[in-house]
C-alpha cells in the first residue's frame, strides 16, 4: 500500500491498536515473527557478609513464532527458541572444606582464575491456544471497548539443557523440563492512551536423566531437575504518537512496569557457583526463590496491516538469593536488564 500523509495525526489516540499483547488475527488470518531477546544480570557472591567473587549472567534467545486463527474466537500458536546463555565468574577462589561450618567456603581459600560456563542449543518448542472472549476489532459490531486475550500452552521437554552436559562435555541451553504456560492480557482505549495488563504464569515440571560435569563425566545416572516456576505481572500504557488510519500505519510509545516471582528450584550443584566441593558433585541442590522488579520503555510500529515491529529496553533489580542450600553462599541482589527486537508479518485482508 502507498504511504499517505492525508490522515497524519500526532496525538494520544483512543484507538486500541492490535499490538502483540492482545492482537487477534481473526478468522483465517495469522502472524509469523522473529523475536530476539538479550538478558544480562550481574551480582556479587557473598559469604559471612564478605564479597568472595563476582558473577554475571547473559542470555540471548532468538525465537521463531506464529499464530493462526481458524475462527474469530480461537487461535493456534507455536514458538521455537534458539538459546545461548553464559555464567561468568571473576575474582573467585577455589572452594575448600571449612571444619567450623562442615561446609564449603571461599574465604581464605586458594585464588582461582576467572571462569565461564556457557551453553547453546534449541530449547523445547511451545504449542498452545489463545481465546478472545471479547475484542474491539474482531467483534466491532458488538461495540466492545477493549480486547481480552487468554491462553494456555505447553513447552515440550528438551534433552539438551543448561543444567547438565552431553557426553562430549558440551552444554545445551534453556531449562530442559516441560512446562505449562498460562497467559492473560487486557487492553482498553482511553483519553490518555491504551492502558493494558498482562499476566503470565509458568508451572514447570521435572526433567529426569543423567547428570554430567563440565567434562561430560557421568555423576548421577538418573537425576531430577526442577527449574523454577514463575508468575509475572506487567502493567503499562501505550501512547500513540503517530498514525495513518487509512492504511493502518502507527507508532506507539510504551511505558510499563513488571513484577516477577520465580519459585525455588532443584538444580545440579556447581552450575550457579564457580567451584564446589567434589564430595557433593552428585547432589541436586535447592536454589531459593527470587523476586524481580523492572521498568521498561518500548516503541511499537506498524506499516499497513502486514508488517509490525517492536524495540524495547527494560531494567531493574532482582532480590537476594541463596544459591545452593548446602553452602553459605548468597547474592546481595542483582541488576538485571534486557533488550527486545521483534519483527512480525501479519496476514490480514483489512486495514487493521
Amino acid at each position: 500500500m502507498p504511504f499517505s500523509f492525508s490522515t497524519f495525526i500526532l496525538h494520544t489516540s483512543m484507538t486500541a491498536h492490535a499490538d502483540a499483547l492482545t492482537d487477534g488475527p481473526g478468522a483465517m488470518h495469522g502472524n509469523i515473527g522473529l523475536r530476539t531477546t538479550s538478558i544480562s544480570a550481574s551480582d556479587s557472591l557473598m559469604e559471612s557478609e564478605k564479597t568472595v567473587g563476582a558473577r554475571s549472567y547473559s542470555q540471548t534467545q532468538i525465537e521463531l513464532y506464529g499464530e493462526f486463527s481458524p475462527i474469530k474466537h480461537l487461535s493456534v500458536a507455536f514458538s521455537i527458541p534458539y538459546i545461548n546463555e553464559r555464567y561468568s565468574f571473576t575474582d573467585i577462589s577455589a572452594m575448600e572444606f571449612d571444619p567450623a561450618t562442615k561446609s564449603g567456603s571461599y574465604i581464605n581459600s586458594t585464588p582461582a582464575g576467572d571462569f565461564e560456563r556457557n551453553g547453546a542449543g534449541i530449547g523445547g518448542p511451545t504449542i498452545g491456544f489463545f481465546y478472545y472472549p471479547f475484542h474491539d476489532r474482531l467483534f466491532e459490531n458488538r461495540a466492545d471497548r477493549g480486547a481480552w486475550k487468554i491462553g494456555v500452552s505447553y513447552r515440550l521437554p528438551s534433552s539438551q539443557h543448561f543444567y547438565t552436559t552431553r557426553e562430549d562435555g558440551s552444554r545445551g541451553a534453556g531449562p530442559g523440563a516441560g512446562a505449562w504456560n498460562f497467559y492473560g492480557a487486557f487492553s482498553t482505549p482511553s483519553k490518555v492512551g491504551t492502558p493494558y495488563t498482562e499476566l503470565k504464569a509458568t508451572y514447570t515440571g521435572v526433567w529426569m536423566g543423567p547428570i554430567r560435569n563440565d567434562d561430560g563425566e557421568e555423576l548421577l545416572a538418573q537425576g531430577e531437575i526442577r527449574p523454577p516456576s514463575s508468575l509475572s505481572l506487567r502493567v503499562g500504557n501505550a501512547l500513540t504518537i503517530w498514525e495513518d488510519t487509512a492504511f493502518a500505519h502507527f507508532v506507539e510509545f510504551d511505558l510499563y512496569g513488571r513484577v516477577r516471582y520465580d519459585s525455588w528450584a532443584d538444580v545440579t550443584t556447581g552450575i550457579l557457583l564457580p567451584s564446589t566441593l567434589s564430595a557433593y558433585d552428585d547432589f541436586i541442590v535447592n536454589r531459593s526463590e527470587i523476586l524481580q522488579l523492572t521498568g521498561g520503555m518500548g516503541v511499537n510500529a506498524q506499516y499497513n496491516s502486514y508488517y509490525s515491529g517492536r524495540a524495547a529496553f527494560e531494567i531493574g533489580m532482582m532480590g537476594p538469593q541463596a544459591i545452593e542450600h548446602i553452602y553459605p553462599i548468597s547474592t546481595d541482589g542483582s541488576v538485571v536488564w534486557s533488550v527486545v527486537f521483534d519483527l512480525r508479518f501479519r496476514y490480514r485482508t483489512t486495514a487493521t
